[in-house]
């Protein structure tokens, strides 16, 4: 995995592009401050065919246990450094009113899939949660029949029934390494399920920082394969660069899915080409998935001077195309889609406010799914380009753009042997 910088750790979100922007004015972006799972920034999403895409509406429900599953990594930055636990806390955000929060079964999970206990929920003791909190013991029943204990604490209303947040944490002394241990694991249940944005963030701190996890819908702990970057100087221009970059992950979503996700960025134009590959296991029968981008403002910032506004650079529209392509295990095409869209994104930031695009597939077990998206910032009085996406059955990916410029015509191509982008006269 690339690993975020602490103390923020947002887990499902590989692949990501948090933000980019052409001319000083911001495309892409994530949601800001409510960036959780992976719908709420700019990768390939999955999801069940039968809830909504990309967000599920709402996050969770209400009174039913969730198993949020993470991988230890994020806490020490790589696999072999120790890490000390000194308390845990469970983070409960709501909108204000009476809340029911109940979790079970903290526990680290071993290379061999072994579970370590890091606390029974046996015990209301052991725990600190705020003045008024009234708590309980409760039983989980599992999977397999077998019924655990948990813990319910029934949280107070704030203050005027505004939102906010509530700690409930447990002292600790553990130390261990993400080699020993790839994963923490807990149970978790709420009452309340119309705070759309967070849902449960674990905190594990340890000097000399603390590191946040965030339960989102559906959990995953995929294993990066390989990430490759690069970057050209364009012919005859002023300091601008061609980059691509790719990065290959094995169980995505799934225990044998294959996902890959390769990049190039026309440096002069601010054209951004983005192909994602995706090799569908039976794990993945009756879902969806795709990728989704996120355009326009991500979060209001600070005031600046009095005017409350901040300019960012002249008027660019946003031209995205998307397409789809379906292989099956002999390499033949069975479908093709496409679909073009526009955004505008204004000059100067005034209130949060975002528009979203998506195009999704059935996850088929045993077809290749191949997704591109090509993002094209148009500045206000250019001729709007024209696209034209091709994927030949050996593996090359083409795009051909027209009117970025008066006179010139752009190829950008992807294969497994390598990139570029062409420009020519026209």
């Amino acid at each position: 995995d690339v690993l975020p910088i602490p103390p923020h750790a947002h887990e499902n979100q590989h692949g990501q592009i948090n933000y980019f922007e052409y001319k000083q004015v911001q495309l892409l972006s994530s949601l800001g401050y409510d960036n959780r799972g992976p719908a709420d920034t700019n990768m390939f999403v999955v999801r069940p065919k039968a809830n909504t895409f990309p967000h599920a509406i709402p996050h969770y429900a209400a009174n039913v246990w969730n198993l949020a599953v993470m991988p230890t990594v994020r806490m020490s930055g790589d696999y072999a450094t120790p890490f000390l636990v000194s308390d845990i806390t469970f983070r409960i955000e709501w909108g204000g009113g009476p809340l029911n929060f109940s979790a079970s079964r903290l526990c680290l999970i071993s290379q061999d899939g072994e579970e370590l206990l890091l606390n029974d929920m046996d015990n209301l003791s052991s725990w600190t949660a705020p003045r008024g909190t009234k708590s309980r013991l409760v039983n989980m029943t599992m999977e397999d029949g077998k019924v655990v204990p948990g813990i319910q604490w029934s949280l107070n209303s704030t203050k005027s029934g505004q939102s906010g947040a509530q700690f409930i944490t447990m002292k600790f002394n553990f130390s261990f390494t993400p080699n020993q241990y790839p994963q923490i694991a807990f149970y978790w249940r709420k009452s309340d399920n119309k705070q759309l944005a967070r849902a449960v963030i674990l905190r594990m701190a340890s000097s000399p920082y603390s590191i946040d996890y965030h339960s989102s819908e559906l959990e995953m702990t995929p294993s990066r394969t390989n990430t490759k970057v690069e970057s050209r100087n364009v012919t005859e221009s002023n300091g601008a660069m061609d980059s691509f970059a790719s990065m290959s992950y094995t169980r995505w979503y799934g225990a044998s899915t294959n996902y890959s996700r390769s990049m190039v960025l026309a440096g002069q134009e601010g054209v951004l080409v983005v192909w994602d590959e995706l090799n569908a296991s039976s794990d993945l029968n009756g879902m969806q998935g795709g990728p989704c981008w996120h355009f326009g403002p991500m979060d209001t910032p600070d005031m600046v001077g009095k005017s409350g506004v901040m300019s960012h650079g002249a008027l660019v529209n946003t031209l995205v195309y998307l397409s789809s392509f379906e292989y099956n295990t002999s390499g033949q095409q069975l479908t093709a889609s496409n679909a073009r869209i526009g955004f505008q994104t204004a000059s100067v930031w005034e209130k949060t406010q975002q528009q979203s695009a998506f195009i999704t597939n059935d996850m088929l077990p045993g077809q290749q799914q191949h997704f591109v998206s090509v993002i094209i910032p148009v500045v206000s009085g250019q001729e709007i380009p024209t696209a034209n996406i091709t994927m030949e059955s050996n593996g090359q990916l083409q795009v051909s753009l027209v009117g970025l410029t008066l006179d010139e015509k752009m190829v950008v191509y992807l294969n497994e042997s390598g990139w570029g982008v062409t420009r020519m006269k026209i």
